[in-house]
């Protein structure tokens, strides 16, 4: 797993990059800072594909992430990242696999965080991450981090129900929704407003429509 981001500089100044483009014209890749960076929108250069992209290292949020826990900075960060969303999905999950790994993520690549989102759960699921295609799950990491901080006794009472249907079909990737429904308690009709439930079991759907094998799982996500 990598904690510490690839910090290459600008092509054109000594500015840490944000953004590595492909240019398919000229077949080149090039690195640019926030200053330099082309603008992309809308289209205005077509021949220009994202191969990667990362927060500056001296952004406020990279900042936030790394003051003292219980720091109001970093209270009001964590409040607004991980519970109104603010940096969208992929934003509350760097900073749940930031606190489970002991370092910044908001820092990383995207593509450096996606595969170290990916390496974690394959251990904390036993192995099950691999039969699916989205990784970048809130409830998932969510669960994770509760797991990993306030153990599983505890876990039980502050785990929410959304959490618990994500374990569930984590640790049972076989079973139907009726029967996650049943164990968590809750029903089928709640099950079918649960975003991150429904992300994981599109991404299991998924892998069989193209004829990948979806392995059942011996889960390590125990909140019973």
């Amino acid at each position: 797993m990598k904690l510490v981001a690839d910090n290459p500089c600008c092509q054109l100044c000594d500015r840490p990059a944000i953004i590595e483009l492909r240019d398919s014209i000229q077949a080149l890749d090039a690195l640019h800072c926030q200053v330099h960076k082309p603008d992309l929108w809308p289209r205005k250069l077509p021949h220009l594909s994202i191969r990667r992209f990362r927060s500056d290292p001296d952004s406020i949020t990279c900042r936030l992430m790394e003051m003292p826990e219980d720091s109001p900075e970093h209270t009001s960060f964590r409040e607004e990242v991980c519970d109104l969303l603010i940096l969208g999905g992929e934003g509350a999950c760097r900073y749940y696999l930031s606190k489970l790994t002991n370092s910044n993520q908001f820092a990383l690549w995207n593509t450096e965080f996606e595969d170290n989102a990916y390496e974690y759960l394959l251990a904390a699921t036993n192995g099950a991450a691999k039969s699916f295609e989205v990784h970048c799950n809130v409830g998932l990491l969510r669960a994770v981090f509760k797991l990993a901080f306030e153990g599983s006794r505890q876990s039980r009472a502050a785990t929410t129900k959304q959490e618990r249907a994500v374990v569930l079909l984590v640790n049972h990737l076989t079973w139907s929704d009726d029967a996650i429904a049943e164990k968590v308690p809750t029903t089928v009709k709640q099950l079918k407003r649960n975003c991150d439930y429904n992300a994981l079991r599109a991404s299991i759907k998924t892998r069989r429509d193209i004829g990948l094998q979806t392995e059942p799982s011996i889960g390590r996500l125990d909140l019973r």
